[in-house]
């Protein structure tokens, strides 16, 4: 019968000791997979122990050949940015010149920072991934018009005009009283 690679009492050692520094529980079922591995159960056998399905618990195991303990230990999720085109410094680098634009003009215009990060990388994004980008990064200046671009003045005042001000209607049903 093939011995495992899991199989061996230094990594029982390591992992009895990774135990004790283990802080959460994903932490301990990730030690606990590899354990028990090393103690010669299967992957199917330590799914009821651990909480895990079959195949993640071989994931963990094939990231402890391929990192080591270090892959046990911390958080795993959200790290990396998988589909992330920049960083977050290029990012940063990127929207400095809209940022200081916008600042001293007052207004931000998404449709300029979206074509210039189309043209950057050379495919076509939706604007959430640039609203995305700029909330990633703290812009958040929304505020309201303080009247509406194409309203028209004179046909509100007219439109206004056909209606009695709201003192001359008080004042008239005062007299009735």
């Amino acid at each position: 019968m093939k011995k495992s690679w899991l199989a061996s009492k230094d990594i029982i050692g390591k992992m009895e000791t990774l135990m004790k520094e283990a802080k959460t529980a994903s932490e301990v079922r990730r030690i606990q997979s590899v354990l028990l591995g090393a103690k010669g159960m299967k992957s199917p056998e330590i799914v009821p122990i651990v909480g895990y399905e079959a195949p993640h618990i071989r994931r963990i195991w094939k990231q402890y050949r391929k990192d080591g303990e270090g892959c046990l230990l911390g958080e795993r999720r959200g790290q990396v940015r998988g589909r992330a085109h920049l960083s977050l410094e290029e990012e940063d680098r990127f929207l400095k010149p809209f940022l200081d634009k916008a600042n001293e003009a007052g207004i931000l215009f998404v449709s300029d920072i979206q074509e210039k990060y189309e043209k950057a990388h050379e495919m076509k994004v939706f604007s959430s991934v640039i609203y995305n980008l700029l909330h990633r990064h703290g812009w958040r200046k929304i505020t309201p018009r303080p009247s509406h671009p194409k309203a028209n003045k004179e046909k509100q005042e007219e439109f206004l005009s056909f209606f009695p001000s709201k003192g001359k209607r008080s004042a008239r049903k005062s007299k009735n009283k």
